[in-house]
């Protein structure tokens, strides 16, 4: 995040040209989300790997993360962590509890 007018859009377009993009400054999108967090989930589902179980949206103090799984191996984690990174643009990484 950062001041506004600093090119943070125009380097985020050019930079995740296929990245699922959310506009906050959407005031529609900005208002559905703001009543209703686990839109960001829908939207995210709409793209997400087939075999992913759940996906749960997380406020950490205002900060919002995607949480998916769990998956049946770490091999079906990677292949997941393939899509989720193809499809959304993002950098996702596996955490494997033991």
């Amino acid at each position: 995040m950062g001041p506004r007018g600093t090119g943070k859009t125009w380097w985020t377009q050019h930079r995740f040209p296929d990245a699922l993009r959310i506009d906050l400054l959407d005031a529609v999108v900005f208002r559905e989300l703001a009543a209703r967090p686990e839109g960001l989930r829908e939207r995210a589902t709409r793209v997400a790997p087939t075999d992913t179980a759940w996906l749960r949206v997380l406020n950490e103090g205002g900060t919002y993360r995607l949480q998916a799984g769990p998956y049946a191996s770490r091999e079906a984690a990677a292949n997941a962590l393939a899509q989720w990174r193809e499809r959304l643009n993002l950098s996702p990484f596996v955490v494997e509890s033991r």
